[in-house]
């Protein structure tokens, strides 16, 4: 968790929870978090129709498009439906927080090498100046967060959560962006492991049977 919106609205989300699994709706106090609000929504709907209702000014930039009334499977690239799906299914079934590493589809995969490795000097220019089309470690990448609240006495009948990209364009986008999935993390008490696991790859996040302290049980066996 590295964005310090994110961490902000998980401390927020965790202070009005105490100790039940999730806050009501009406607890949310947007003037504790106002610096947040322009990465923040409100998704609400049935476990097959959930959809924005309230959307930020930062995330609206960050897509390039307000995807409020908007599906919430719409911000996603194809490779990543099943497994955005799988995660809104935790926070709105199992009332379980998650945390979902993005990056901008459109920028394909990345690739990065650490200053001064082999690969990187066969890429320099001969005066020694990087390429200008290599990519910055965190360019188009940042996380967003599912947190489950409860309406009307139901669980998971809305959720809060962010979107925030670590280097956010500083101007607008021309055309909207999806998003893929480049990991995934459950942050609830039952699931949070003895010691930092960090994210998984997304391609894995929906073959997650059950974790056990720094073990993650996948279909078809065990990893650490």
């Amino acid at each position: 968790m590295r964005h310090d919106s994110i961490r902000a609205l998980y401390r927020t989300w965790l202070a009005l929870a105490g100790g039940r699994i999730a806050p009501a709706r009406s607890e949310i106090d947007p003037k504790t978090i106002t610096k947040e609000l322009g990465d923040l929504f409100i998704l609400d709907g049935d476990t097959e129709n959930f959809a924005f209702r309230l959307t930020g000014s930062r995330l609206v930039h960050a897509l390039g498009r307000d995807v409020t009334g908007n599906g919430y499977l719409s911000i996603f690239d194809t490779p990543s439906l099943a497994t955005a799906n799988d995660m809104l299914d935790r926070a709105v079934q199992d009332g379980e927080p998650v945390l979902i590493g993005l990056r901008d589809a459109s920028l394909g995969p990345f690739r990065g090498a650490s200053s001064g490795t082999p690969l990187e000097r066969l890429l320099r220019r001969p005066d020694g100046a990087l390429p200008p089309e290599r990519r910055r470690p965190f360019e188009g990448h940042g996380e967003m967060i599912l947190l489950p609240l409860t309406h009307r006495g139901r669980l998971g009948a809305r959720l809060i959560g962010a979107l925030a990209l670590f280097e956010p364009p500083p101007v607008a986008r021309q055309r909207p962006i999806e998003v893929a999935i480049t990991g995934t993390r459950m942050l609830g008490r039952q699931s949070r492991p003895r010691a930092p696991m960090g994210l998984i790859p997304g391609s894995f996040g929906d073959e997650v049977v059950s974790r056990h302290g720094h073990l993650s049980v996948l279909r078809g066996g065990k990893t650490e």
